[in-house]
């Protein structure tokens, strides 16, 4: 993922693109995520995506998720209107003792712009920003203050403490009670310092280790590390829908692929024996005119009775692969084809299969009636058209997709 463009949020209202492909370098900024018309990696700010933390009351990942689907629950946080919100829920045992449960969470808006930036995979923001230990971190995110809290480096919170023109009395506030509350769940160790990434004028600096009696230190935010994003971004909180057209296009690619290493093979034998019958296609037309067979019954007659029964042996052979040669029956033309008639239905093509004489292509829809309508534009397909076919009743799934079998039989 550091191989593809970056994209974080910039201090302004704007976002900015990075290049981790070799070395981290900052290319530009950009008003839309959705505008450098690539799969980013996306590091998404606090206004779309939450951290927070609670201590784990078992070690048990299969219980992992649900616990963290009961506290989005009691948050508010677990619905996007009728949809589930994304969200990742992680065990980690920081050094201080206390094994927690750390979860990340979509906010209503991030799905719609992961899916129009065509998003590779996301993470928080934080997550891809070199986190000192045990510090408090309060960083601008597109005109906002957010505060940001690790143990032992890894983040386990993040707010949002108000606007950037906010009094700094007031988000020094809301820094001290959240540590406060964060050190008395145990989420946190007793931080050791304040870090403002940004461009933080000392008086505000001055007003923050007031209110926390923390030492305060200023410095640019770093750059992101490849390394932490290689680790921390992912597809799991991506949207439904967005991970679903990802799949898709994912296993036309696989089909493809296995389509052609399927039709490598019968190409080169085809080709072979093509090779193979001409020749002998051509030797028999010579000897064939040369031939002019006399009655009797000796050996010469006998020898060329042989020819004639090699001439004759040879036509019915080319005869029998001619078929199989002409460029209508072509497996690569069928395949084609049948890829081309996906348009008609949200289908997935899984399996593809071809014989001198049949067709047999698998696949699973939406609906049945998805299912329907794919067959209904694959018999009318005039390229198709060489083959009388037909469809089983497709097996419904528990969700409601149906698996479905075409098969057809060359006229």
């Amino acid at each position: 993922m550091p191989g593809s463009p970056t994209i974080l949020p910039s201090p302004q209202q704007r976002w900015e693109l990075w290049n981790l492909a070799r070395t981290t370098s900052w290319i530009r900024d950009m008003d839309d995520p959705a505008s450098d018309g690539t799969t980013p990696t996306i590091g998404l700010p606090a206004r779309l995506c939450r951290t927070f933390s609670f201590p784990a009351p078992t070690e048990d990942k299969s219980l992992i998720r649900k616990l963290a689907f009961a506290q989005l629950e009691k948050r508010g946080l677990a619905q996007h209107g009728t949809e589930p919100a994304p969200f990742t829920a992680q065990l980690i045992r920081p050094e201080h003792g206390t094994p927690l449960v750390c979860v990340d969470v979509l906010l209503p808006g991030a799905p719609a712009l992961l899916s129009a930036a065509k998003a590779d995979a996301t993470a928080p923001a934080f997550r891809f920003l070199p986190l000192p230990k045990n510090h408090l971190v309060v960083s601008e995110e597109q005109g906002r203050l957010v505060l940001g809290a690790s143990s032992g480096g890894e983040l386990v919170h993040s707010q949002i403490l108000g606007s950037s023109q906010s009094p700094a009395a007031e988000s020094a506030s809301s820094i001290h009670l959240a540590s406060l509350a964060l050190q008395q769940q145990q989420i946190i160790p007793t931080p050791t310092d304040l870090t403002l990434w940004g461009d933080f004028p000392p008086e505000d600096a001055a007003v923050f280790a007031s209110a926390t009696g923390l030492p305060v230190h200023t410095a640019p935010r770093p750059a992101p590390d490849p390394r932490l994003v290689r680790r921390a971004a992912g597809q799991q909180l991506l949207p439904a829908s967005h991970a679903d057209a990802r799949r898709r296009r994912r296993s036309r690619l696989v089909a493809w692929a296995a389509a052609a290493a399927a039709l490598a093979l019968p190409a080169t034998w085809l080709h072979g024996q093509y090779k193979e019958v001409t020749s002998l296609e051509a030797t028999a037309a010579r000897m064939e005119s040369t031939l002019d067979v006399p009655s009797g019954k000796t050996e010469a007659d006998a020898a060329l009775r042989a020819a004639h029964d090699l001439v004759d042996k040879t036509q019915q052979r080319w005869s029998a692969l001619r078929s199989s040669l002409e460029s209508k029956r072509y497996p690569a033309a069928h395949l084609d084809a049948l890829t081309r008639c996906l348009n008609a239905a949200d289908v997935v093509m899984t399996r593809f299969e071809t014989k001198l004489s049949e067709v047999s292509v698998a696949g699973t829809a939406r609906s049945a009636r998805d299912a329907y309508n794919y067959y209904n534009a694959v018999t009318a397909d005039a390229p198709l058209g060489v083959f009388s076919w037909s469809m089983a009743q497709p097996s419904l799934e528990n969700d409601g997709s149906a698996r479905f079998e075409i098969k057809g039989k060359l006229k």
